[in-house]
Parts: C-alpha cells; sequence; structure tokens
C-alpha cells in the first residue's frame, strides 16, 4: 500500500479547524466519556480514551468525535456534531478522500501530542496489563485484543505505537 497522508485540518462551514492537542479539546472530550459495568462494579472511562479507542478500531463515530473535541480549540463549540459529520461526509464522497487518511492523522495527533501524553501513554499501559489481569478463562481473548489493537494502530500509521519514555 503506498504512503498515507493524515489528515489534520478539516473545512467545517468555510472555517478550517486544525487537528491538535489542547485544553479546550480535552474538556470537550469529557462529553463521550462512558460509563460501564464490569463485574459488578460501574467503571468510567474518560472521553480521550474512548475517542481514541474508537479511532483505533477504525469508528466513524470516532472520527466525528476527535473533530467535534479539535473544533473547540479555535470555534468555542460553534459546530456541532452533525456539522462536523457533514463536513466528513462531504470530503469522503464529493472529494474522494479516503477515510484512511483521517484516521491517521487523528492517531498521530493523539498519539503524539504532549497534551494526550498521559491519557494515552495510560491507554497503551492498561491494554498492555490487561493480559495480566484478565481472568484466566478470558486471557486468550485479551491477548488477542491487545494484538488486534497494536496492529490495527500500525496499519493506520505505518508506526509503532506510544512508548512511555523520558521526554524533555
Amino acid at each position: 500500500m503506498a504512503e498515507v497522508n493524515g489528515i489534520k485540518e478539516l473545512q467545517v462551514k468555510g472555517e478550517t479547524i486544525e487537528a491538535r492537542g489542547s485544553f479546550k479539546f480535552a474538556q470537550q472530550a469529557e462529553a463521550y466519556k462512558k460509563k460501564q459495568e464490569v463485574d459488578g462494579r460501574e467503571q468510567e472511562t474518560d472521553g480521550i480514551t474512548v475517542i481514541f479507542g474508537e479511532i483505533l478500531e477504525r469508528k466513524m463515530s470516532g472520527l466525528a468525535k476527535f473533530w467535534h473535541c479539535a473544533s473547540a480549540v479555535k470555534h468555542k463549540n460553534k459546530f456541532t456534531l452533525e456539522d462536523i459529520e457533514d463536513a466528513l461526509d462531504q470530503k469522503i464522497n464529493d472529494e474522494d478522500v479516503h477515510p484512511i487518511e483521517f484516521f491517521k492523522g487523528a492517531a498521530e495527533v493523539m498519539n503524539e501530542s504532549r497534551w494526550f501524553e498521559e491519557e494515552v501513554g495510560n491507554f497503551w499501559l492498561m491494554l498492555n496489563r490487561s493480559k495480566k489481569f484478565s481472568k484466566e478463562e478470558n486471557k486468550e481473548q485479551a491477548e488477542a485484543y491487545v494484538e488486534m489493537t497494536i496492529d490495527n494502530y500500525k496499519a493506520i500509521t505505518g508506526k509503532e505505537p506510544y512508548k512511555r519514555t523520558n521526554k524533555k
């Protein structure tokens, strides 16, 4: 497959949204946090983790959420999720842009941004540890999920996933 460029800008209603990490992006992402019951306990997953996971699963809903959060940076929530979906639809259908270009741009921004370094780093840490914490009957399934997620990231970006390092 040829080199894929990651799209990091989107035109919405004549205005350009730049994909980048920021405090406003993180604040808007909290609208997408999820609560679910696991083993009889309620667990909450933060919005950044939800969006990143959906991007790695190549869900269009994750792309829309990503760009909705990105729009909060400069445009102060002036665009609705529907506005974002319409812009993505136009770009993909009318301008013949392949969705993988959006997934790559979003995955790179989230995985490589200092703004998301802790949350995304924690995503990879917890993902890798999930094998260890799984019940014996679920270990094989957990292993397969970890492998699939890492493979998806590599397929989308052509890069290895985030590794915690002591950045200076």
